[in-house]
């Protein structure tokens, strides 16, 4: 959606949580404290897609370095931790 909270594949009860991680995320970017991709803070949208990408593309690293955020992932796209082990 517009506001960057994937609704459909998203628990309710997890929403707050995902906004919050969203802002913590996106300040640690912009403050160049995070080696997420830059354009993850140009807005909820672009977050959503670049974390996502992260998350698939770079398992291991992303849980390591981003174990909150690499959590919240596991429970919108429905996925365990063995998928750090298929890729890294």
């Amino acid at each position: 959606t517009m506001d960057g909270v994937p609704e459909i594949i998203l628990e309710r009860k997890y929403v707050k949580e995902w906004k919050a991680l969203m802002t913590t995320t996106t300040n640690e970017i912009n403050n160049g404290h995070s080696d997420i991709n830059d354009y993850a803070a140009t807005n909820h949208v672009e977050f959503f897609a670049v974390v996502a990408e992260y998350f698939f593309e770079q398992p291991a690293l992303m849980a390591t370095r981003h174990p909150a955020l690499f959590a919240m992932l596991e429970k919108i796209f429905k996925t365990n931790r063995d998928i750090v082990h298929l890729k890294s």
